[in-house]
């Protein structure tokens, strides 16, 4: 695909502006204004979550690779073009990837590719040493800002602004698509806002507006996509229900894709519990560069108590591996009643094998890694790849929304609608009717019981049977779950 000769829009301190300064077209036998990149899922090769975030339509493939729990996208960076593998953080904003000349990259470790400046003859340092961006997994990289070359989707921005870890303990760079006030420079109070990739792409006319879609498909799936300023309406299951975005706990502007959690219940053949918390309503941040999903104590007890989830003597939780085929599922609800209800089946929050039970009802099974856990005090609550795989999301920076809708799993059709304009609202989409009552009548009791518990785990031609009792050793390691009662908790083994 070729750019246009677009006037240059300036760095984009405010999206507003841009919105006043219309659309740019774009030449390609695709949909005009959109750009797809593919995606490939990875899963922790250590049994670690990830937890990557800053403290015209492009469509790009993505690909799910089992070893290290992410989505990456393939890009060129310089001139003449060097390959490399990033990972995709809807979490952070800018583009940065590991240099050739670091100890890690020295150590054999970024097979992942790696940038050399030197073999570039387009790149140019803008700023040194002022690229820092630590995140909340206590992974880091530092070095310069630079401008050069970059393609992605089959695209090429003439000059990008980028970050070159030069010292980092990460053998991959990371692709961040956030807000522009949520780029480490920005955030550390070293620059301003700069146009990062999705708004770069609007300036030189590849994409119309600054947005985009995600689908990740299901967990056993190796790719997925992302559709710059479009749409794909054969991924989802409509409606698609367009929500506002909401300032985190950690800052009172608009910086993250933090929506409205107003609801959260599970569901099975024995019955229909609506758990309860006392944070909802809350914010919580729909954000790919983490692989699993982080919620409020009281809540996560509760989920743990439904779907038999035990605790080892870390902390992490973990329950039998074979329950990857039961027919229990989650509804999450967004935006009030009659808002965004996405479903996120047991099956999708099963990940990685991390050991074996020994003893107890559970004896001789494998024991795997569960995608939801709770956040720590006072941090933000995350929405990561356990709910996105489940969830049709499109991120609109213009007009500070999202929209959700349910996933349709292996669909290989597509029908791509782009938005109109750089103004315009998500195409397909409606708005959550009560979502400015968003804070009445929400159901914040803890349940008395777990009607759904019992056919939680069961497989939908099982007989139902409640989970648990017995005592249970994961790799010689007592389990203990905890449940809520009252305002503590109380464990106990099982």
């Amino acid at each position: 695909m070729k750019s246009r000769n677009v006037p240059k829009l300036g760095l984009l301190a405010s999206l507003g502006l841009l919105a006043r300064l219309g659309t740019a077209a774009t030449e390609s036998a695709a949909p005009e204004g959109v750009v797809h990149i593919g995606i490939q899922r990875r899963s922790a090769v250590d049994g670690r979550p990830l937890l990557r975030r800053a403290g015209g339509t492009i469509t790009e493939r993505l690909d799910n690779d089992i070893r290290q729990g992410a989505y990456m996208a393939d890009v060129k960076v310089g001139t003449p073009p060097q390959t490399l593998t990033l990972q995709l953080d809807t979490g952070s904003s800018d583009a940065w990837m590991v240099y050739t000349g670091s100890a890690i990259c020295k150590k054999g470790e970024c097979s992942d590719g790696s940038f050399d400046p030197n073999e570039s003859s387009t790149y140019a340092t803008l700023l040194k040493d002022d690229f820092s961006i630590a995140y909340a997994d206590k992974t880091s990289a530092k070095g310069d800002y630079f401008n050069d070359a970059f393609t992605i989707g089959g695209s090429t921005l003439k000059n990008l602004t980028m970050g070159i870890g030069i010292d980092t303990d990460i053998p991959y760079g990371l692709l961040g698509v956030g807000y522009p006030a949520n780029e480490a420079g920005v955030r550390a109070g070293k620059i301003q806002p700069y146009s990062n990739l999705p708004v770069q792409m609007v300036e030189e006319g590849f994409t119309n507006t600054v947005a985009f879609s995600m689908w990740l498909n299901d967990l056993e799936s190796s790719s997925g996509s992302i559709l710059f300023s479009g749409i794909d309406t054969t991924k989802y299951t409509p409606p698609l229900t367009r929500l506002t975005l909401y300032p985190t706990k950690d800052s009172s502007t608009i910086h993250e894709f933090a929506v409205a959690l107003t609801s959260l219940t599970a569901v099975s053949k024995s019955g229909t519990d609506r758990l309860g918390s006392t944070s909802f309503p809350l914010a919580a941040v729909l954000d790919a560069g983490s692989t699993s999903s982080y919620l409020p104590a009281d809540l996560v007890s509760q989920i743990y108590a439904e779907a038999g989830v035990t605790l080892d003597d870390k902390g992490s939780p973990a329950l039998p591996c074979d329950y990857r085929a039961a027919a229990g599922y989650l509804a999450f609800g967004f935006g009030g009643p009659g808002g965004a209800v996405v479903n996120v089946g047991l099956s999708e929050l099963v990940l990685g094998a991390v050991g074996n039970y020994t003893g107890g009802k559970h004896d001789g099974k494998t024991a795997c890694r569960f995608g939801i856990r709770t956040a720590q005090e006072g941090g933000s609550f995350v929405l990561g790849d356990t709910f996105l795989r489940s969830a049709y999301v499109v991120y609109d920076l213009i007009n500070d929304q999202a929209a959700l809708a349910q996933a349709k799993f292996n669909v290989t059709e597509t029908n791509v609608v782009p938005f109109a304009s750089l103004s315009a609202t998500i195409p397909s989409s409606t708005p959550a009717p009560n979502e400015a009552k968003v804070q009445e009548g929400l159901v914040t009791a803890t349940p008395t019981s777990y009607a759904a518990a019992a056919a939680f785990t069961a497989t939908s031609g099982a007989a139902a049977g409640r989970v648990g009792g017995g005592r249970g050793l994961l790799g010689g390691v007592a389990l203990a779950v905890m449940v809520s009662v009252g305002a503590g908790f109380v464990g106990f083994l099982v």
